[in-house]
C-alpha cells in the first residue's frame, strides 16, 4: 500500500497562511495543527470536545484520551501532546 504525501514545510506554510484569510480561522488552524503536529486522524479531530483538550481551568491538557468508540481501530488510545501543539491550542482555549 502505497504512504500517503505529506506536506513540506513550505506547502504547510501557504495552508496557514490561507487558513489565516477565511473565516473560523483560529478554529481551523487548530485543527490543522492537531493533524500534523498531534498526529490525529480527521474524525478523531471532528469528535474532540472541548473538555477533551482543555482542564477546568481553561488550561490544555498534556494529553488527550480517546475511548475506542472515537478512533479508527476501536482501540482507546492516549495522545501526549508537544509543547508546541499545546502552546498553539492554548491560544483557542475558551474564554
Amino acid at each position: 500500500m502505497k504512504q500517503a504525501r505529506t506536506l513540506d514545510d513550505r506547502e504547510f506554510r501557504r495552508v496557514l497562511d490561507h487558513i489565516s484569510s477565511r473565516s473560523h480561522a483560529a478554529r481551523n488552524r487548530a485543527m490543522l495543527l492537531m493533524t500534523f503536529y498531534g498526529g490525529f486522524r480527521v474524525g478523531e479531530v471532528a469528535q474532540l470536545r472541548m473538555a477533551d483538550v482543555f482542564d477546568i481551568e481553561g488550561k490544555v491538557k498534556p494529553e488527550i484520551q480517546l475511548d475506542g468508540e472515537r478512533v479508527k481501530n476501536k482501540h482507546a488510545r492516549t495522545v501526549f501532546l508537544s509543547d508546541r501543539l499545546r502552546k498553539e491550542l492554548s491560544l483557542y482555549r475558551p474564554r
